[in-house]
């Protein structure tokens, strides 16, 4: 006898034998125990998840020779030919290699004969969206109301593409997709009948595989135990499957937090020497990210991963809950952008060294409180080195070992080495002082000096840079006739003046000077020239007229005094250039000169002709021709009233004005609003007047109408001035052109 495979071996009998579904399964055999049957039934899900298994089920339960029922014999003549899948009245049709509208035609000539055996003739269309749009067209009128003795079942993986026309003529199922719960179960209930071994992990494994198909499971079931001979093993099943051991994600994350850089590049070469999947190391590590987080919020949770748990809560003992975070998103981001990288096993590395970056940026930071006890720090980094050493027993027995507790403790290095660099600020004074500090010294004091130290060392990077600058500059005014020992002898002199409080030099000197600084001067100005650069020759004059070398700020004297609590500053001005070391050509580069002037654009003028008449009526508005109109522009009405007065026409009968409003603005109508306009037009006429509002549908002439009119008449007319003006139809005529009436306005 051949072999036969899991999935067609295994496929259910009956209801009760079926795997999930549960909404699916308990709302037919409901209708089949209460014998309400629809003619249409539609089954729709992803592949493998049991809809033609059910279809078939189905056909079985209502042509079980037993009668009717939700729970057919299986061992009746029916039964067991709808299982073999001979049964004359079961027609299977498969849609996709028949679409033709011939096919379905063909098929439904002989819906009105009755059933030969069975007590339905039940018609099975398997991917049924494949039908064409004329196929689907001839099934329509069938489908709507076919014969009693007939019963369809649909099935699709994409009812999307089904006519609306078809899904209003059918009961709907939509089938879930198979948990992993379900799929572990009826493998680890289908296994041991077969006689294979197996290791609950390896389930594990080929339930996440198969994505939620029962289907797919049982064919990579098949796989497996042809390739490990009938002993299912954790490691043979991920060699099958391209899948790598998530040992490699813990790793790798322990070398992150470590800072081992190359226990991370060797955990990386490692995984491409067996040719592993990349991307499945980054799910793990997506998965590991996920499980510390659920130890560090949710202890309770942690045990539900894949992981050690005692693996998981060590790293999770040595990040706060935002690193974790912070790490989930680089490890998404990196796993779409894994497929933009030249090979991926760069992108990987790419991704791991950004890890391994940002762990730097951030090793200052305080380990944040967990929920659950913490162990000494000192247990913690040992445990944490252990856990990176796991996987590579024989580098644990080297020795010498550098301690990981040396990584976390470099935060405090950069204040040993503060008093012997010059500061840029008084901060660093106010923590250096001769008073005695208590040994307990707060962590964020530490935060701020490492920040003041980082802040000291990019300016002094930018002295650096102008001073090189300065030195080029300076080489080459030397070259043009400028001596620095004669700029060097005026410095001394200026310096030496104040310092001895002695008489200004003789005259002659003083000249002599002057004319080494205007040679000086005249000789970086033709250089900065040269160069291009903005405010050549622009020197200072209240400094002197000489360009000198930036020099970096003296060192405060050492004065006691009393750390003063200190302000946050925002981040320009902490990183504000000191303008008074700057050349002026730097300055004009850093906020180059604004212009003044402002040009606004203006649209063309066309000037009109002394002599043009125009053609379109010169009445423009509504109070020019209608006397009300002319009344509500003279009361200067607006808001509620104008626009209930625009919509009204106006009649006066001596002191009684009649106002007649259209219905439409009846909401509009309040006791305020009639005593408002009153006296608006008693003001008018100097009189008292009485009003009396009326409402009537479709008020005509009224001002509203008539400046609608009015607009309408003066479009026209414009419309035909262009249309009969002599260049117009010259266009017209000659270039085919048309004119587009929307753009017209009559002016």
């Amino acid at each position: 006898m051949s072999y036969q495979v899991l999935a067609r071996k295994w496929r259910p009998q009956t209801f009760h034998q079926l795997v999930g579904q549960q909404h699916v399964k308990q709302a037919l055999v409901n209708a089949l125990n209460e014998q309400r049957l629809h003619h249409a039934y539609l089954f729709t899900g992803t592949r493998g998840v049991g809809k033609t298994t059910i279809a078939r089920i189905f056909a079985k339960s209502l042509n079980c020779d037993q009668g009717i029922t939700s729970n057919p014999c299986g061992t009746c003549s029916s039964c067991q030919d709808i299982e073999a899948g001979k049964f004359i009245d079961l027609i299977e049709i498969d849609a996709a290699s028949r679409t033709k509208v011939e096919d379905t035609r063909e098929i439904l000539d002989n819906v009105q004969y009755a059933p030969t055996r069975g007590r339905y003739k039940v018609y099975l269309i398997d991917e049924v969206h494949m039908l064409s749009k004329h196929s689907f067209n001839a099934l329509l009128k069938t489908l709507e109301e076919p014969p009693l003795h007939v019963k369809f079942l649909l099935a699709t993986t994409d009812p999307q593409k089904l006519p609306v026309t078809i899904l209003s003529r059918c009961l709907q199922f939509n089938l879930n997709a198979m948990s992993q719960h379900d799929i572990i179960g009826q493998l680890a209930d289908i296994l041991p009948k077969e006689q294979v071994k197996f290791e609950e992990p390896a389930l594990q494994a080929l339930a996440k595989a198969a994505d939620g198909s029962m289907r797919d499971a049982l064919s990579l079931t098949d796989q497996a135990i042809a390739q490990t001979n009938g002993d299912l093993t954790l490691v043979a099943v991920q060699q099958m499957l391209g899948l790598m051991d998530n040992a490699h994600a813990v790793t790798l994350l322990s070398a992150v937090i470590c800072q081992d850089s190359q226990t991370l590049l060797q955990a990386v070469d490692n995984i491409a020497k067996q040719n592993g999947n990349f991307v499945s190391v980054l799910d793990d590590l997506i998965a590991l990210t996920h499980a510390m987080q659920l130890a560090q919020l949710v202890p309770q949770a942690a045990r539900l991963s894949d992981f050690d748990p005692q693996d998981v809560t060590v790293l999770a003992q040595q990040n706060g809950p935002e690193k974790v975070q912070l790490y989930y998103q680089l490890l998404l981001n990196g796993k779409r952008d894994l497929q933009w990288a030249p090979e991926q096993k760069l992108g990987f590395e790419m991704l791991m060294l950004r890890l391994l970056a940002f762990e730097k940026t951030n090793i200052q930071s305080a380990p944040a409180q967990a929920s659950y006890t913490e162990e000494p720090k000192a247990n913690r980094v040992g445990n944490l080195r252990a856990l990176l050493n796991k996987s590579n027993e024989a580098q644990v027995q080297q020795a010498a070992v550098t301690p990981p507790v040396q990584q976390f403790a470099q935060p405090t290095a950069p204040q040993d080495s503060l008093d012997s660099q010059p500061t840029v600020n008084d901060t660093p004074v106010e923590q250096t002082t001769h008073e005695p500090l208590s040994n307990t010294v707060d962590q964020s004091e530490h935060y701020q000096t490492d920040h003041d130290v980082d802040m000291y060392q990019g300016e002094q990077a930018q002295h650096q840079d102008y001073a090189a600058q300065y030195e080029q500059v300076m080489a080459q005014a030397s070259d043009l006739g400028f001596s620095p020992d004669d700029q060097a002898q005026v410095n001394a002199v200026d310096a030496q003046a104040p310092a001895e409080h002695q008489t200004p030099q003789p005259e002659a000197i003083s000249s002599n000077i002057a004319d080494k600084e205007q040679q000086a001067q005249s000789a970086i100005a033709r250089i900065l020239q040269n160069r291009q650069i903005s405010g050549a020759g622009k020197l200072r004059q209240g400094q002197g007229d000489e360009v000198k070398k930036p020099q970096a700020h003296r060192a405060p004297t050492n004065q006691t005094t009393t750390a003063a609590p200190k302000k946050k500053v925002a981040f320009k001005e902490r990183h504000k250039p000191n303008e008074a070391n700057l050349a002026p050509e730097l300055l004009e580069q850093i906020a180059p000169p604004t212009s003044n002037k402002s040009v606004e654009s203006q649209e063309p003028s066309i000037p009109v002709p002394d002599d043009f008449s125009s053609p379109i009526s010169d009445i423009k508005f509504a109070h020019q021709q209608d006397e009300w109109a002319h009344l509500i522009k003279r009361m200067g009405l607006g808001g509620r009233m104008r626009q209930f007065a625009l919509h009204s026409i106006f009649t006066k009968d001596g002191h009684t004005f009649n106002l007649e409003v259209d219905q439409s603005q009846q909401h509009l109508d309040s006791p305020m609003l009639r005593q408002k306009l009153t006296a608006s037009l008693s003001e008018i006429y100097s009189y008292e007047v009485q009003l009396q509002v009326s409402f009537a549908p479709g008020v005509i002439d009224s001002p509203y109408l008539i400046q609608q009119k009015i607009d309408a008449n003066r479009y026209q007319q414009a419309v035909d001035v262009i249309n009969s003006d002599p260049n117009i139809v010259q266009f017209v005529q000659e270039f085919d052109a048309a004119v587009d009436e929307n753009t017209v306005q009559a002016l």
